[in-house]
């Protein structure tokens, strides 16, 4: 595969430093230095901060890029786009804001992300109702309204919420700052994250009875689909798993369906980061389409102490990459389940 210029670049010793005197020399004036350290432990408060997304970049008054504070961890400073192109005017943000959202658009993004954000502010002392905006992922348009229900569930109001999106420019007078709660490009959740949302999101006592083997379908999905689903279906129900479609369900109703969970078997898809909410021990299986990998739910089943499985999936259709449709060989699933629930 050929590398790109930007992956070349990242690979030269010192070629970030140089970028930066080029852009600058040549008359970029938004950045002067770059930040990449930042507390892990505590809130960081920034006084006339500019934030653009997405992807997201948080710069200060004082034209220090704050990467260390910026989710989208795997572009460079200095050959991120967002950094150089130009931007249309900011928007003023008096008051205090509360930045809490993440670069994403998916379901993952906001759980993983944005949640612990919110619930590691509060955990500091800071009054979540006290800020004037709250900056949060892109709305999402799906049919469950997840971001609603998570945050009604935290006691915000709704009126507060700023939902990024493309071409953001904001000048904040008071901006406050949560640390990631990911690494790797959002790929490994921190401890601390999974810790909170399950202290604050798990029931508190024992939930109704739900099924133990789950099968998470993807047939209403708009793209990476199990073009063999139904028949892969059969044969999971015949094993004793209940096939469920996250997308009918309601956001509690899913933490509640994988907290009762001991073994989940699914196509690589946003509802997987449910696993948060599953105990330890769970049996996982993901499908994953060969012409690529993600390690995110590998990583998450290891954090709650899941034993976790993969197995590599044809592509199938017209699409590629990332989102591409997918077949699977039933009896090698078959025998990755024979091995994993022994």
């Amino acid at each position: 595969m050929t590398r790109s210029w930007r992956q070349t670049v990242r690979r030269i010793p010192a070629a970030g430093a140089l970028i930066l005197r080029l852009r600058r020399w040549t008359g970029s004036t938004r950045i002067a230095r770059v930040a990449t350290a930042a507390p892990a432990d505590r809130l960081v408060v920034l006084d006339g901060a500019h934030v653009s997304a997405q992807p997201i970049a948080v710069v200060s008054a004082d034209r220090i890029y704050q990467w260390a504070l910026c989710p989208q961890l795997k572009r460079a400073p200095t050959t991120a786009d967002v950094l150089w192109r130009d931007l249309r005017p900011p928007e003023p943000l008096p008051g205090r804001t509360l930045f809490a959202a993440v670069d994403g658009f998916s379901y993952y993004h906001w759980l993983l992300g944005t949640l612990p954000k919110l619930l590691f502010a509060r955990a500091q002392g800071a009054d979540l109702a006290a800020f004037d905006r709250i900056v949060v992922n892109p709305r999402h348009k799906g049919k469950v309204n997840f971001q609603t229900e998570s945050l009604v569930a935290l006691g915000l109001d709704l009126d507060k919420m700023l939902f990024v999106d493309r071409g953001l420019h904001l000048r904040c007078d008071r901006l406050t700052l949560p640390p990631e709660p990911t690494r790797r490009e959002q790929t490994d959740v921190l401890p601390w994250a999974i810790d909170a949302l399950r202290r604050e999101f798990l029931p508190p006592a024992a939930p109704p009875p739900t099924p133990e083997r789950l099968f998470i379908r993807r047939a209403a999905a708009r793209r990476r689909r199990l073009v063999d689903e139904p028949a892969v279906e059969a044969e999971l129900v015949r094993l004793g798993f209940t096939a469920v479609t996250l997308e009918a369900l309601s956001w509690r109703e899913q933490i509640a369906l994988f907290a009762g969970a001991r073994a989940v078997v699914g196509l690589h898809g946003a509802g997987l980061s449910n696993l948060v909410f599953s105990p330890p021990g769970t049996r996982v299986v993901e499908i994953l389409p060969n012409v690529w990998r993600n390690p995110c739910f590998a990583n998450l089943a290891a954090r709650v102490g899941a034993t976790y499985a993969n197995l590599g999936a044809r592509p199938v259709g017209e699409r590629t990459g990332f989102a591409a449709d997918a077949r699977v060989d039933l009896p090698e699933l078959l025998a990755v389940l024979d091995r994993s629930l022994a």
